[in-house]
């Protein structure tokens, strides 16, 4: 396990965010523990203009 001091990271886009603000999330905030995995992968799924979901990993492999 891993420690920090805990902060809060609020939401502070541009002014020109080309998309609408939230109205639920504010902010995070962090709670000052994290594990230290040495193997994760990490996943953001998100929809393109085309409406086709895509996904990108940072580490790891792909079994064809």
């Amino acid at each position: 396990m891993i420690t920090f001091h805990p902060f809060e990271w609020k939401s502070n886009p541009p002014l020109d965010v080309p998309f609408d603000i939230s109205k639920c999330i504010k902010g995070i905030k962090f709670l000052g523990n994290c594990s230290n995995y040495k193997v994760a992968d990490t996943w953001y799924p998100t929809w393109a203009s085309d409406d086709v979901l895509y996904s990108p990993f940072t580490d790891g492999i792909t079994m064809e």
